[in-house]
């Protein structure tokens, strides 16, 4: 039961798939290239407009919200990230993300600011960003080795955590 005053959002897996929808949509229509990017949840089909070889995807550093840590070349796929470091509030000093840890019902609280993961759908990347970003740096980012055409990068307060595949997407 829920609280007064409570709720559950379920707005980040709705983003994702309908990310994931609206590039169909786009292919079907006979568009060559797309991005949609719905808030932190992009999926790209084909390659920009400008020639580049990739759609540039930038990371946002969870320190300075609006600035970009990383940028990432992508086509045909699609980059999601969770975080806690804009949806939050503090009671008594301490501070409260909005990611619950299914194991215990609480927010989470392992030293993860943002946990960013390329995928072939946004749907996919969704899932594994929230998932490594619950799990932690050390058993997310073994999540994210273990799943073939992921690659990932986990933020925490203390340094970044790369997967092997990350490199392969860093833009130029």
């Amino acid at each position: 039961d829920l609280a007064p005053g409570m709720s559950l959002d379920l707005g980040g897996m709705g983003k994702e798939l309908a990310a994931d929808q609206t590039i169909l949509l786009a292919q079907r229509m006979g568009l060559g290239s797309a991005l949609v990017d719905y808030g932190a949840d992009v999926r790209v089909h084909g390659l920009p407009p400008d020639g580049r070889p990739g759609w540039h995807i930038g990371l946002e550093d969870p320190s300075r919200p609006g600035h970009a840590w990383r940028g990432l070349a992508v086509r045909n796929a699609a980059v999601a990230t969770s975080g806690n470091y804009v949806r939050k509030f503090v009671i008594g000093g301490r501070e409260y993300g909005h990611i619950l840890d299914w194991r215990t019902g609480e927010p989470v609280d392992n030293g993860c600011q943002a946990v960013s993961v390329l995928a072939p759908s946004c749907t996919m990347a969704g899932m594994v960003s929230t998932t490594a970003f619950i799990l932690g740096p050390v058993e997310g980012l073994k999540l994210i080795e273990g799943l073939p055409a992921v690659a990932g990068a986990i933020v925490t307060k203390t340094g970044n955590h790369l997967s092997r595949r990350f490199h392969e997407h860093v833009a130029s």
